[in-house]
């Protein structure tokens, strides 16, 4: 029989046990044995993984995808065909009866934009009805240049060509629908593929021949430019980060050794100067910015009279000499201009493609001596979209009728290193998640442990007794 004070011992030691459970966690490196389907596993590597595809059975535009990832637009010769990114069937088509040279898309996928060759603007919402009806179709007056519409989905841009030459802002926030608010003529000519729109929609900027522009929607006149700065060469590629607060802007002259890209902020700096200019040898092509308004990505055009390969810029807009290129990556010989990038919120991976000699191409940001791409794909790229934290990404090829196919859209999920679930990494950049675990787990089985090698104890100086 054990005794009355044994019995304490034992009483003691459970409490003592189930009370160090929970004064005390532990945290120790969590390797992939998670099991909780809502943690993400971290991958050992990164890898490029296709969902599915959609192939494309005529001439195919433009494709843009909308920052939640719930819709995908993409535009052909003479349709608009509107996906859920869950699955490669079209929820709406509409016949725009004409090929359409741009297309824009709400942050929530909400509101769709489409400019064509002939002049016509249509914006569509992403609801199903049947027939399928554009809540907007506007003629701005010549061949559209470029489209765009603000996260929020309140403000449209356009900007029209010859003899036009004008951008045009819509108020899309009113309740009997979108309405024309201001246009503002560029007598100089207006750049294709030069406009961009901060996310309420407050600040647009555009590329003209030799300008860059920028216009404030909240001024009392919006439709008078903040500022305009002149450059020497034409301007080439442009983006402004979702507050407004920084505008990129390439500038170059084909076939010379001269070329730039600049960083302006919304004030345009009351020097009148660009916060920094960073010398390329040729003009530029596409640029993107990150969320944060930490890093950009622009291109440098192609040039075969001399010969300039294509390259690609990722530059820092902050640190101490931020205008120093973090890395470059440079083309095959005689590869056509990156014609498409995307870049994600933190500025950690860059995607791009280049037509004519076709390759899509994922990159990291970290710097190293020869730069390498993660990933690259075969094909005639026309536009290619990261989401926001790099997870998924939505590829548009055009094959030109291989096959009788001449393309195709394909969506992808991108495992990262510290990806695989939805969480962000640690910033280590580790391919280990830190977990919490309570030390009580180890205590348990400690004390359970104890109280029966103390049993045994008692028993056995029982029996010698």
């Amino acid at each position: 029989m054990i005794k009355k004070n044994t019995k304490s011992i034992i009483i003691l030691t459970i409490l003592l046990g189930l009370t160090l459970s929970t004064l005390f966690p532990l945290s120790i490196q969590a390797i992939s044995s998670v099991t909780d389907p809502d943690e993400p596993i971290p991958s050992q590597s990164f890898s490029v993984v296709e969902l599915w595809k959609y192939n494309i059975t005529s001439d195919s535009h433009k494709m843009v995808m909308s920052a939640d990832l719930s819709s995908i637009a993409l535009t052909n010769d003479t349709h608009i065909l509107f996906f859920n990114s869950s699955s490669n069937s079209t929820l709406w088509t509409y016949d725009m009866g004409y090929g359409s040279s741009h297309v824009d898309i709400s942050a929530d996928g909400e509101y769709i934009i489409a400019g064509l060759w002939n002049g016509t603007i249509y914006l569509f919402n992403k609801s199903v009805t049947v027939p399928k009806k554009p809540i907007l179709k506007y003629d701005i007056g010549g061949p559209t240049r470029d489209v765009a519409i603000s996260g929020n989905g309140d403000y449209i841009a356009a900007t029209s060509g010859t003899p036009n030459n004008t951008l045009y802002l819509f108020n899309n926030s009113n309740p009997s629908g979108p309405v024309l608010t201001w246009k503002y003529n560029a007598s100089n000519g207006l750049d294709y593929d030069g406009l961009a729109i901060s996310a309420t929609g407050e600040y647009i900027t555009m590329l003209g021949y030799f300008e860059v522009y920028l216009f404030n929607n909240s001024y009392a006149d919006p439709k008078t430019p903040v500022w305009m700065n002149t450059t020497t060469y034409s301007a080439g590629g442009i983006d402004i980060s979702p507050d407004g607060d920084y505008i990129v802007a390439g500038e170059g002259n084909p076939g010379s050794d001269e070329g730039y890209i600049h960083l302006f902020d919304n004030t345009y700096s009351t020097t009148k100067q660009a916060i920094w200019s960073y010398p390329t040898n040729c003009d530029m092509g596409k640029a993107a910015i990150s969320a944060n308004g930490n890093y950009v990505a622009v291109s440098k055009n192609s040039d075969n009279s001399p010969v300039i390969n294509s390259t690609l810029y990722y530059l820092s807009t902050t640190g101490s000499n931020p205008k120093t290129s973090l890395w470059e990556y440079e083309c095959k010989t005689n590869s056509p201009e990156f014609r498409t990038i995307s870049i994600t919120a933190d500025g950690k991976y860059i995607a791009a493609g280049t037509g004519g000699v076709p390759t899509a191409y994922m990159f990291n940001s970290d710097a190293s001596a020869s730069k390498q791409p993660l990933w690259t794909a075969i094909g005639n790229v026309v536009d290619i979209q990261l989401s926001l934290d790099g997870r998924y990404m939505c590829l548009h090829r055009n094959n030109f009728g291989t096959d009788g196919i001449y393309g195709n859209l394909t969506f992808y999920q991108v495992n990262l290193p510290s990806y695989n679930g939805g969480e962000k990494d640690d910033d280590d950049d580790d391919e280990t998640q830190v977990g919490l675990i309570p030390m009580g787990y180890y205590f348990l089985p400690i004390t359970l442990f104890g109280i029966a090698a103390l049993t045994i104890l008692i028993k056995r100086k029982v029996s010698n007794t």
